[in-house]
């Protein structure tokens, strides 16, 4: 009977499927023979919804490429003042209620409402006893700075996730792929069996979390870590892909340790100790989950019975909790300070590259984006001024100067300012795509110029003292 990885109890036959990968960050590796339900429904109270939390702009950004399940999944935004709330999903940003908005240069009152929201306009306009027999829908959205209320956190939640992501992972391709049986699985080892207990007894009570053994198990986030993964891939003789999960694991005869690293996404790397104390024969294992896409690609997995000859990773700063010894009050304030700017910049940079993706791969998202421009300006305009438009939006950052689109010469657009929006749905959509492709290129060779606009302003860290 197979048993539960964290827990040892028994699995019963209709045990609930796992992601072992969370679903949330796009994971598609699953098994009902890995942790127990219970487990796996604290795990996702307590620890891996603070883990998705650190990615979600990225995936929503990326959501037009996702898989179907995924697609849909909503963000909620706010205005910057706090009055208005909003939905991001699928690529599209909606109100998500409807709400009154006042031209404070006429004095005329509008009620604001998306096509999801119509029902509540009705609502709000018959307790008001408006007449709306000549309203129109105009789809557009209120002149807010829209941002994400929650923190991009750093958090020791967070940390305990990507461990017990890491172990049930290799556990379920050893016993899939592999065909290994329980007893014989590393990741089931009595050389294992501390960091397994370690991250149960925090599941089970987060007050007997041990800061000096997670100092030990998580090493931290590796910010320069993008040029060891090609290293690691060549390693393997295996490619990945783009936004792809990559988790990797080898020994070290010489410092008899076990280490792990996982690849978020392919832009935030952690690593993990699993044994300082490692005495079994020498191995290495890669695993590839890919996140674009609906499923068209494998999931890939290789073993070799030697090591890595390098180190996966080693300590840093990267992590939430600092040892108390080495600092004073002045000190933990400038440590968690540099800590969270260092990372800040870092996602801001992954949201403009998710979001350059976007405009640089999703087709069809293009096309229905331009649909729905078309819809929301009501007269007519060229496509050239269709496409500058959509320009100017996504490069609409108070970094960015779009009032230089004004100024470029985007000559692959010539063929398309004679042409109207209302022939849109008879032009070759590929042709206007592509030609839409190659303005959007041209000025991000521009100085300064990010596609999109990062939700958020701050990065918490959640700082925890080790007492030495």
């Amino acid at each position: 009977m197979a048993t539960c990885l964290f827990t040892n109890i028994t699995l019963p036959k209709d045990n609930k499927s796992e992601h072992t990968i969370l679903r949330g960050l796009g994971g598609r590796i699953t098994s009902t023979k890995v942790t127990s339900k219970s487990f796996n429904e604290k795990c996702g109270q307590l620890i891996d919804s603070k883990l998705v939390e650190q990615y979600i702009f990225i995936l929503r950004e990326l959501a037009p490429l996702l898989p179907r399940d995924l697609k849909k999944n909503k963000l909620l935004l706010y205005s910057e003042d706090g009055y208005r709330k909003y939905y991001k999903a699928n690529g599209r940003t909606e109100l998500a209620e409807c709400c009154e908005m006042k031209d404070e240069k006429t004095g005329v009152t509008y009620i604001m409402y998306s096509e999801n929201t119509k029902e509540g306009f009705n609502k709000l306009a018959k307790e008001k006893h408006l007449d709306i027999s000549s309203c129109l829908d105009i789809w557009a959205l209120p002149p807010d700075q829209i941002l994400y209320k929650k923190n991009c956190s750093l958090s020791i939640e967070a940390h305990i996730s990507v461990i017990k992501c890491i172990l049930a992972t290799f556990d379920v391709i050893l016993e899939q792929k592999f065909q290994e049986q329980e007893n014989t699985r590393f990741t089931r080892c009595s050389q294992l069996q501390p960091i397994r207990r370690f991250v149960n007894d925090y599941v089970n009570d987060p007050k007997s979390l041990n800061i000096k053994l997670l100092d030990s198990y998580y090493l931290g986030m590796q910010p320069d870590y993008k040029f060891r993964l090609t290293q690691i891939l060549s390693f393997f003789g295996v490619k990945a892909f783009d936004y792809d999960h990559v988790m990797v694991i080898s020994s070290n005869c010489h410092t008899k340790t076990l280490l792990a690293t996982w690849s978020i996404l392919g832009i935030e790397h952690h690593v993990v100790q699993l044994s300082n104390h490692w005495e079994s024969p020498s191995f290495s294992m890669i695993v590839i989950n890919p996140t674009i896409g609906n499923g068209d690609r494998k999931i890939i997995s290789k073993r070799c019975d030697e090591e890595l000859p390098f180190l996966l990773g080693a300590k840093t700063k990267f992590k939430a909790f600092y040892l108390t010894k080495l600092h004073n009050h002045k000190c933990q304030e400038s440590l968690i300070k540099e800590i969270a700017d260092i990372l800040l910049c870092s996602r801001k940079y992954d949201y403009y590259d998710a979001r350059k993706y976007i405009e640089l791969h999703a087709d069809d998202f293009i096309v229905e984006s331009f649909k729905n421009s078309i819809k929301l300006k009501r007269e007519l305009i060229t496509l050239k001024a269709l496409a500058l438009d959509r320009l100017k939006e996504n490069f609409s950052s108070p970094e960015c100067n779009n009032t230089l689109i004004d100024t470029m010469d985007f000559s692959m657009l010539k063929k398309w300012e004679n042409i109207s929006t209302k022939d849109f749905d008879n032009i070759e959509k590929s042709d206007f795509v592509r030609d839409y492709r190659e303005a959007f290129k041209l000025v991000l060779l521009q100085p300064l110029s990010h596609p999109g606009l990062f939700l958020s302003r701050s990065i918490e860290v959640q700082m925890n003292q080790i007492n030495q």
